[in-house]
């Protein structure tokens, strides 16, 4: 006879779309453990899309074992001129309890006008 152990708090779902969320993390405020690590799902993809709401980036997987969660950073253009503008990729994991991975993360540019699409290994941990 075999038996599941649920991923997430009782009477709340441990999938969105495609990704499982397992706890501390949940759907909904009142299934995560803080407002840090609240998912939501949005509607608007077909299957639904899990989103950080502290963060509001997309979440791609959640890995309590590895520490890791792995999230999509939309790309940030950059302006390519004689002006050499640097323009922040945007997002601060500051007052979160969240750090980015010094291991996971990779991000590679290439020339102007082209186009970065990093994911980011997020690790659980103060």
């Amino acid at each position: 006879m075999a038996f599941t152990v649920p991923f997430s708090k009782p009477n709340c779902p441990d999938m969105c779309g495609n990704v499982i969320i397992p706890y501390p993390f949940g759907i909904g405020q009142e299934c995560s453990a803080n407002p840090s690590f609240t998912i939501d799902g949005r509607n608007f993809t077909n299957p639904k899309t899990p989103f950080l709401s502290s963060l509001d980036l997309q979440v791609l997987e959640v890995s309590l074992r590895r520490g890791i969660v792995i999230v999509n950073q939309p790309v940030s253009p950059m302006n390519c001129s004689t002006q050499q503008k640097e323009q922040s990729l945007g997002k601060s994991l500051f007052g979160t309890p969240f750090i980015f991975s010094r291991f996971y993360n990779v991000l590679i540019v290439l020339g102007c006008k082209n186009v970065v699409m990093p994911s980011w290994f997020m690790t659980i941990g103060s």
